[in-house]
């Protein structure tokens, strides 16, 4: 009995999962999660295309965005990095970024 409701609640989760990863995928704004490394960790398919990669996860933040090898905050780039204000106050933090991405014009980003 244990084991077939065990079975049972396995196979709602992967139905809930699946819907959760087809609704994020067919977003059309690119969706990016970092870890505290800068590192991307998950981008749906609209942030891959947008960077024209086919996958930008496991790469960091800093060099997708700019092309840099140090997050922005030790280059002088930029005032508030959104990631590092998170990752020191626990709240949310907000920043509009106007970039032209190759073949696509110029895009609005909100980090």
């Amino acid at each position: 009995m244990c084991l077939r409701r065990l079975n049972k609640s396995i196979t709602e989760t992967e139905k809930i999962l699946e819907l959760l990863n087809n609704i994020v995928h067919g977003i059309d704004d690119g969706i990016m999660l970092l870890d505290r490394d800068y590192r991307i960790i998950f981008a749906n398919k609209s942030a891959n295309e947008i960077f024209h990669a086919p996958c930008i996860t496991d790469q960091a933040c800093h060099d997708v965005f700019h092309g840099l090898s140090l997050p922005c905050s030790k280059t002088g780039i930029s005032d508030m990095c959104p990631h590092d204000v998170v990752c020191k106050t626990g709240r949310p933090a907000n920043k509009v970024l106007h970039y032209v991405v190759k073949n696509k014009g110029e895009r609005i980003f909100n980090v």
